[in-house]
């Protein structure tokens, strides 16, 4: 049992990790802001901070305070970070300075922990050859396509770079599950009988459950694994159409197919985030999901995670969508 500290803890993936520690027998201390919801969080065992991560004295000042009273944290797990943004600086500001902010914070307060684990994405490598189609691994160069890639990888170079303390990076790949709202919104499209392609059906994928990158990073806390990088994913890759076809097979339906060429699909995505740009507002179509959603290898290779952590994931794809799906019909995210 130890301390374990979370940054990014009311998210989708923050709170399946609290929850998994919490299961665990560890002491939780959940970092929120003042507007974080806890609804996720509503957990016997998890302590809430309120910090502002872009205050680096304040963190300092707070990481004392708990010491004093607790001790030190066994293991940091920095997962706060944005996926959208108005601006393209704001990737930096979050992804990147919040995890320097911590880490520096970290050092002064005397608080090292045993490890520190930072959630990063298989956005900061980029999309896989799509000559060859081979999958990416440990030894692929980074070249990320998105501002968001971009702002991971920063904050990876940074861990890698630092010596205050010990790190393991995650890469996940498409992470879904219960409280996922990002693939819900395909498998409404699904339900709505529509099965949407841009620009075609053999984009390359990778997926993980929320539960088994659950299991990743708890399983690295008493591993020997230290000072490195990890993928996370089910071992498996799937074409956009066989992750089609598993989400129908589980809702049982039948839908026409519509394929979007990738020219439209550029000009709706610069049209929405011309128009939300008006309003002051993030647009959820932009040129970093144009990016993503045309790049057509998304594939990656986990051996090397499977062998130093010893594990298997235990949710497939389909069983993991099936999971997926009974647990919005029961929270009545659909009928």
């Amino acid at each position: 049992m130890g301390n374990i500290l979370i940054t990014g803890a009311s998210g989708f993936i923050g709170s399946h990790i609290a929850e998994r520690c919490v299961v665990e027998g560890h002491n939780v201390y959940a970092v929120l802001r003042e507007s974080s919801s806890k609804e996720y969080l509503n957990i016997p065992g998890i302590n809430f901070i309120y910090i502002k991560l872009n205050n680096r004295a304040e963190i300092v000042n707070k990481l004392r305070v708990i010491k004093s009273n607790i001790g030190k944290f066994d293991y940091v797990i920095h997962n706060a970070g944005i996926t959208q943004a108005k601006n393209a600086s704001d990737f930096d500001n979050v992804n990147f300075l919040y995890t320097r902010n911590i880490v520096e914070a970290l050092y002064e307060s005397g608080n090292i922990p045993d490890k520190f684990i930072f959630m990063s994405s298989l956005a900061a490598c980029g999309p896989g050859d799509e000559l060859s189609m081979k999958p990416i691994t440990d030894n692929s160069e980074q070249c990320p396509i998105t501002n968001y890639g971009a702002s991971k990888l920063k904050a990876e170079k940074y861990l890698r770079e630092q010596n205050k303390l010990d790190y393991v990076i995650i890469r996940p790949t498409g992470v879904y599950g219960p409280r996922d709202k990002d693939y819900f919104q395909y498998i409404k499209t699904i339900l709505k009988n529509i099965e949407v392609y841009i620009g075609g059906k053999n984009q390359l994928l990778s997926f993980i459950h929320v539960y088994d990158l659950a299991n990743i990073v708890t399983r690295i806390f008493n591993s020997n694994v230290v000072n490195t990088t990890l993928f996370a994913t089910d071992g498996g890759t799937y074409t956009s159409k066989e992750f089609a076809g598993i989400v129908k097979s589980v809702t049982n339906k039948r839908t026409i197919k519509v394929v979007i060429p990738k020219w439209l699909f550029r000009a709706i995505t610069y049209m929405a985030e011309t128009i939300s740009g008006l309003f002051g507002k993030t647009a959820l179509l932009n040129s970093d999901k144009y990016k993503d959603l045309t790049s057509k290898n998304w594939s990656c290779n986990a051996d090397t995670t499977f062998r130093l952590l010893e594990y298997k994931p235990e949710y497939t794809l389909h069983k993991g969508i099936q999971n997926t799906y009974e647990w919005y019909k029961t929270h009545r995210w659909i009928n």
